[in-house]
């Protein structure tokens, strides 16, 4: 009892002390939760019309930009933080070519608003561009918005009434904010006309003046949205610098900033300033921690960051809203205009330092043409608004104009005099920074936006860059004469430069001229009208006193391109700072880095003559010109298929191409499926010809099961202090195309597998820079610019590889896949691949540099013909040419080859073999017929060409089942239609694989039976299997030992003249070929 007693007293204690422990708790955190909160303000600013993630002027998505991406970060945080503000900047409702069409629409809602509604923001300050459209368009959209519209220091001139509301102030969970707007003042220097109803005062002073009344109207908070700058542009008062705005009002919590596109995240005076990019790149943030001090609400901590949009999903609601809007912008701007010739801006030297901003070109000229062509004016003005402006040659459509030209300016003219023409024109050339001794590129004042640029038509000019801003104008001519002080010129401009001239006192005189409609529309209308447009470009103007000439000017300008020097950047300038030779850092980055090209051949196919093809000659003089490039660094080397394809070449066994290559310092070659044509003995005795390597990695001897002894897995070379390492591999397509009996004791093992097995060991065995060197195939859609086939495959299933050169499918390929360059170069020494590389040689750092091809057929290099290369042809053409040249027949027609279909050439093939072996059906591999012969005399040099492999006749009987799987094989068009005589087949290309004959007949009409057997001729190479035609397997040929092209020449040697006819032999249903004239 005692016991039971003393435990229940206990355990009451227990209780009551847990309970009394609980409500003490309870009780010390309620002051906490009651006197600390966290108010999140969330911010944009210069949105620019952008509320999908996509481009108006390249017609392009852009995952970095629009409103519907910030609207799922602003949901985000509003479900974590309820207490959440979401406010802008300014600079909204100007900027793409969707609020261009919208600006005045009085059938739907701005856009803008629209989605600024559905977000559900709190406060928007005005910026200089909504003032772009004029008033009335203003003010018809801020009547659509559903939130506070601000900016105090705007109001009426010779009124005391404001354009907007000078602030707002938000209950937020029983906080007072206060948001005030600012905008900067300098707007009459931009929209003058548009405005001039409007003053703009000093934003510190209005700050100064309105913060007591917020005050006195209970704000416990006050931020302010500032459509302005830091540091601003030259206010008269110094009123457009946010920075003033903070040092002089510390009332204020936080300012968000815009107006420069600039990331800001900083404090001033206590007062936290910051401020996003622009178009939606970011959402800034700031987060306040407010406590309760004696009774007023104090702000005990404040943060700001930046939210990035890049990764994150668009708001499906904002998408769904603002559909017909993107809709009808995207058909607009798809809307066709014209047909430029060419391109009307030149490609730029130097990443980041646009041409067109320091040379003439044909672009700026087109404006300029078009403003003096719309006002007649005597000079006219442009500048370049976007670094990629540019007009592609082809379809030219309105978004091309958006690109080149995104503001919404009208055009002006204005008497000007000489000296005010010289004034205007020494403001502008202020923009470059002065030439120093050892610049190596021209560079850009970073206080001098690039839209500040302007360039000019209807004089002549040079700006010399080495005197100081203001003396810079030189040689200033207007129709061959000087321009004197007191002359007058009419001068077409756009509204905006004329305003900031005006205001800055360069020009004095009103407009004589205000257009209506934009420049933009202008150059729409002027390309519409002319229907084609031609890049011309008069050189009227050029940058002197800047001697950028220096002997590693060259290499500085690619390690640039590599982004291995980076050009200094500053505020909004790509280019703030000219690279100079004497530079420590980058005479050190010179030294570090070494320059290694890789020029690359593949399926020269003995090709050494000139004429059609590019010839030795030339193709050695492009080679040598491009190692002089890189005396020191650079690598020839081949992928395959080099020596079979020609006479010259075929009948000395590759001789001449050997020379040639061994002459012109090649390092090693892969081996192609042609390599193996004469046999392995004979590719044997190349090798040991050959002055370099020849490297298969995945080529093994099935009997030693070893790589085969003719060849290295891979070798390792030293150029310029760097070693690099060629791993060799044979496509496994050699297996069906090439003759299968002399490649029966070989294996060719997955490309992947031994390339990731062999890297390791090249890395291993001292090389900094590994090469795959193969004959695996890439092939380009040149309608989409995709890249595919065994080549790209792959690449992307190998690792520590740092480029990769194919061959075999005879394509011009370029393309950086798993981040490995990938190249190859076309075929018949047409084309010559190039991967370049930077290896720094402290950390072993492996810089690529986008990979390329030079032409070599169609160069417009400036270079000789290579005599001793020439020497090496003529050396084995003259013993051949008694044979080659002999005239056999005259040709009525083009013979010409079609992969996919029957072809005349293939018909004149497969009838010569017809009459020889009097086979009752002939076949012939498309593949195997490698030229076109033109009409007119045909020489048995062209007959070598069109048949190079030294395949021979063969015949077997075959049943008509046989025949049929062939012709079902066939039109599968693996590996091209089978070219055929004795048969007419018709065949339904609908029908499924090995189901598409509809009957055959022989060329007499009787049908085939299927039981039947029939003499059948062919080739060698197809008779054992060739291209995967198992079929012939089953049957024994009889071998005739007579070449094909042995043949054929006997054949066109007996006759006159010749128009081989298709004769309807192979017909899809329901199709009828009708021959063409011979």
């Amino acid at each position: 009892m005692y016991k039971k007693s003393l435990i229940g007293r206990a355990l009451i204690l227990v209780l009551v002390l847990t309970l009394f422990a609980i409500g003490v708790n309870a009780m010390s955190s309620r002051p906490v939760e009651e006197n600390s909160k966290t108010i999140t303000i969330l911010q944009t600013s210069d949105i620019h019309g952008n509320i999908y993630p996509w481009a108006y002027k390249t017609d392009q998505k852009d995952d970095n930009i629009g409103l519907a991406k910030v609207y799922t970060i602003v949901k985000d945080v509003r479900e974590d933080n309820g207490n959440t503000l979401l406010v802008d900047s300014g600079d909204m409702i100007q900027g793409t070519t969707l609020t261009n069409i919208f600006k005045d629409r009085d059938d739907v809602k701005h856009p803008m608003m629209n989605v600024m509604n559905l977000m559900g923001y709190d406060a928007w300050v005005l910026g200089n561009h909504e003032f772009n459209f004029g008033l009335n368009t203003l003010e018809n959209i801020i009547a659509d918005a559903d939130f506070p519209v601000l900016s105090a220091n705007i109001h009426y001139k010779n009124e005391d009434k404001l354009f907007v509301k000078p602030y707002t102030i938000k209950d937020i969970d029983g906080i007072k904010v206060a948001i005030l707007g600012l905008t900067t003042p300098n707007i009459p220097r931009w929209d003058g006309d548009k405005v001039a109803t409007l003053e703009f005062e000093d934003m510190s002073a209005t700050a100064k003046r309105y913060i007591p009344e917020m005050n006195q109207k209970g704000a416990d908070i006050i931020i302010a949205l500032a459509h302005a700058g830091l540091e601003g542009e030259g206010h008269k008062t110094g009123g457009d610098k946010v920075r003033k705005v903070a040092a002089e009002n510390p009332e204020i919590t936080a300012i968000f900033a815009g107006h420069n596109h600039e990331l800001v995240n900083q404090t001033i005076n206590g007062v936290l300033i910051i401020a996003p990019e622009d178009k939606g790149h970011q959402v800034s943030r700031v987060d306040l921690t407010i406590a309760k001090k004696d009774g007023n609400w104090t702000v005990v901590n404040k943060k700001g960051t930046h939210l990035e949009t890049k990764n994150v999903e668009a708001a499906s609601e904002v998408l769904e809203l603002a559909k017909d809007y993107h809709q009808e912008t995207v058909n607009y701007v798809r809307t066709p205009i014209g047909e430029a010739v060419g391109d009307f801006t030149p490609q730029d030297e130097i990443k980041g330092i646009p041409a067109a901003q320091i040379q003439d070109t044909p672009l700026v000229d087109l404006i300029n043409r078009i403003q003096l062509e719309a006002t007649g004016a005597d000079i006219s003005a442009a500048a370049l608004f976007d670094s990629n402006a540019t007009i592609k040659a082809g379809p030219v459509s309105i978004k091309d104009t958006a690109l080149i030209y995104k503001y919404p300016n009208t055009l002006y003219t204005v008497e000007i005099s000489g000296k005010e023409l010289k004034d205007y024109m020494e403001w502008t050339a202020a923009y470059f920074n002065t030439y120093r001794q050892g610049d190596l590129t021209i560079s850009f004042d970073p206080e001098i936006r690039g839209y500040n640029y302007d360039m000019f038509a209807g004089i002549n000019y040079k700006i010399n860059i080495s005197k100081p801003a203001g003396e810079r104008i030189t040689d200033l001519t207007f129709k061959g004469k000087p321009v004197k002080d007191n002359q007058t010129f009419t001068l077409a401009l756009n509204n905006y430069r004329y305003g900031g001239l005006k205001a800055s006192g360069i020009l004095h005189n009103d407009p004589s001229f205000k257009s209506e409609k934009t420049i933009q529309q202008y150059i729409i209308d002027y390309i519409r009208e002319n229907k084609t447009i031609n890049p011309a470009v008069d050189n009227n103007w050029k940058i002197i006193g800047a001697d950028l000439a220096h002997p590693q000017r060259d290499q500085v300008i690619e390690l640039i391109n590599a982004g291995i020097i980076e050009i200094p950047a500053k505020n909004r300038s790509w280019n703030a700072k000219s690279i100079n030779i004497n530079d420590p850092e980058v005479q050190a980055t010179l030294n570090k880095y070494k320059k290694i090209d890789i020029l690359s051949t593949n399926d020269f196919h003995g090709n050494l003559r000139g004429g059609y093809e590019a010839g030795a000659a030339k193709f050695a003089a492009v080679i040598n010109y491009y190692k002089k490039q890189n005396p020191k660094g650079t690598i020839l080397v081949s992928g395959g298929d080099s020596y079979q394809g020609t006479p010259v070449s075929t009948l000395n066994h590759g001789a001449p191409v050997i020379e040639l290559f061994n002459y012109l310092g090649y390092t090693a070659s892969a081996i192609g499926n042609h390599e193996f044509d004469w046999g392995q003995d004979v590719l044997a005795e190349i090798t040991q010809q050959a002055d370099y390597k020849f490297v298969a990695a995945n080529l093994y001897n099935k009997n030693t099961n070893q790589v085969v002894d003719y060849a290295k897995p891979y070798i390792i070379t030293e150029v310029n202090g760097v070693k690099v390492g060629i791993i060799g591999i044979s496509t496994p397509d050699t297996l069906t195309s090439t003759m299968p009996t002399h490649i029966a004791n070989l294996e060719f093992r997955d490309p992947a597998t031994i390339i990731n097995k062999i890297a390791p060991q090249v890395k291993s065995a001292g090389a900094n820079l590994i090469i795959v060197l193969s004959h695996m195939p890439g092939n380009t859609d040149w309608s989409t610019g995709e890249v595919s086939g065994e080549l790209i495959e792959v690449a992307k299933k190998v690792k520590d590889i740092n480029g990769m050169i194919g061959g075999h499918s005879h394509d011009t390929v370029t393309a950086t896949i798993n981040g490995i360059p990938v190249v190859e170069a076309y075929k018949h020494g047409r084309r010559i691949g190039h991967l370049s590389y930077f290896v720094n040689t402290d950390t072993n750092e492996v810089v690529a540099i986008k990979p390329t091809t030079h032409a070599v057929r169609k160069t417009k290099l400036n270079i000789s013909l290579d005599k001793k290369a020439q020497a090496i042809v003529d050396k084995y053409q003259k013993a051949i040419e008694p044979i080659m040249s002999e005239i056999l027949t005259t040709s009525k027609v083009a013979l010409k080859r079609k992969y996919n279909d029957i072809s005349n050439i293939g018909a004149l093939v497969t009838d010569a073999v017809k009459e020889y072996t009097q086979a009752d059906i002939v076949f012939q591999n498309a593949g195997g017929l490698r030229v076109d012969i033109p009409a007119g005399k045909v020489k048995v040099e062209q007959i070598y060409s069109l048949l190079p492999f030294g395949n021979t006749a063969v015949t077997a009987k075959m049943t008509g089942q046989q025949i049929i799987e062939i012709l079902e094989q066939s039109f599968n068009l693996d590996k091209g239609m089978m070219q055929l005589s004795g048969l007419k087949v018709i065949y339904d290309s609908n029908k499924r694989e090995y189901n598409r004959v509809v009957s055959v007949q022989l060329a007499d009409g009787t049908p085939l039976q299927l039981d039947k057997k029939y003499k059948v001729a062919t080739n060698n190479f197809l008779a054992v299997g060739g291209d995967k035609f198992s079929t012939f397997k089953e049957v024994e040929f009889t071998n005739s030992y007579k070449e094909i092209k042995e043949i054929v020449i006997e054949y066109l040697r007996a006759q006159d003249t010749i128009n081989p006819r298709v004769d309807n032999r192979v017909l899809k249903e329901n199709e009828t070929v009708v021959e063409p004239a011979a």
